[in-house]
């Protein structure tokens, strides 16, 4: 927590932007790195506080206003839990979907959106940080 600290909150030049013109603004992913660990970056973002009625169509369609049609690889919705993953190409395309949606609402309700582990990293759960939307494991 206090290496992430030090680098968003430090002078201006710790944070990127990741969309080219775009103006979307994310931690630089080089800035990420730091000796001696490993990072995994995720491409999956997660949708929460989404009734159970809404359809995999109507979350393909807002992404679709947002990203790529192609960028969008995988939805799974999980109707019980009121949620969706949502599993795009790459790093940047993941970036601008969340900076995007960040103000979703649904059928009259405010969404959630946050980074998800990516497939496979249920293992490394525990090294998880929400916030930067990555696994960093010390080697």
């Amino acid at each position: 927590k206090q290496w992430y600290q030090r680098r968003v909150r430090g002078s201006g030049g710790d944070r990127g932007t990741s969309g080219g013109d775009r103006g979307t603004s994310a931690v630089n992913t080089e800035k990420l790195t730091r000796p001696n660990c490993v990072t995994v970056m995720s491409t999956t973002i997660w949708i929460g506080n989404i009734r159970k009625t809404v359809p995999e169509s109507e979350i393909s369609g807002l992404l679709k206003k947002t990203v790529d049609a192609d960028s969008i690889k995988e939805i799974n919705m999980v109707p019980p839990r009121g949620c969706c993953y949502v599993n795009l190409k790459d790093r940047r395309t993941a970036e601008r979907a969340i900076n995007e949606l960040k103000d979703l609402k649904l059928h009259g309700t405010a969404c959630k959106i946050a980074w998800a582990p990516g497939i496979g990293c249920k293992s490394l759960k525990q090294y998880w940080n929400v916030e930067l939307g990555c696994i960093c494991k010390s080697q």
